[in-house]
């Protein structure tokens, strides 16, 4: 038996996100349309390699190790959801992408793309959700808002290092 040996060889990345390094793993053109690659609960970007070689060379697919997971560093502060959120906001600022982003999500990446997309709705194109849980009930009217405000917040403390 042969291992299995990747078609498409990810580059990687070190940035500056919230006065965290967060590790970017990428496949593809850099010129090509973007996805946004966002994985699970004890997982990493790179449990999205078998998804790149079939979507490389016609896509840029660039998944993030989230804060605490893979070569991304861990939080001092701890770990709340919504931070997350943020992160996401300070990667898109980071690799200046400025328009209309295609989530793709895996489990809890996938309650990040949706949450992401409800509160950020003029940043995301797409979403696509594998195996999503949802998070605890909550009055759906004000969870956007919540978010948003929490999310503005964070940015207007000017806690996004773009100089790394």
């Amino acid at each position: 038996m042969i291992p299995y040996q990747p078609e498409a060889v990810a580059t990687h990345r070190d940035v500056k996100v919230r006065g965290l390094r967060y590790r970017l793993h990428s496949w593809g053109d850099p010129e090509a349309p973007t996805v946004l690659l966002l994985h699970g609960w004890a997982d990493t970007g790179m449990s999205f390699q078998l998804i790149a070689d079939r979507m490389y060379p016609d896509w840029r697919l660039i998944a993030p190790d989230w804060r605490g997971f893979g070569d991304s560093a861990w939080s001092p502060g701890g770990y709340w959801f919504p931070d997350y959120l943020a992160d996401l906001d300070g990667i898109l600022e980071r690799l200046e992408i400025n328009t209309p982003v295609r989530l793709v999500g895996h489990s809890m990446g996938g309650n990040v793309a949706w949450l992401y997309a409800g509160i950020r709705p003029d940043r995301v194109s797409h979403v696509a959700s594998l195996d999503a849980f949802g998070l605890r009930e909550a009055n759906p009217d004000e969870t956007p808002e919540r978010y948003r405000l929490w999310a503005t917040a964070q940015y207007s403390l000017n806690t996004f290092d773009v100089t790394a």
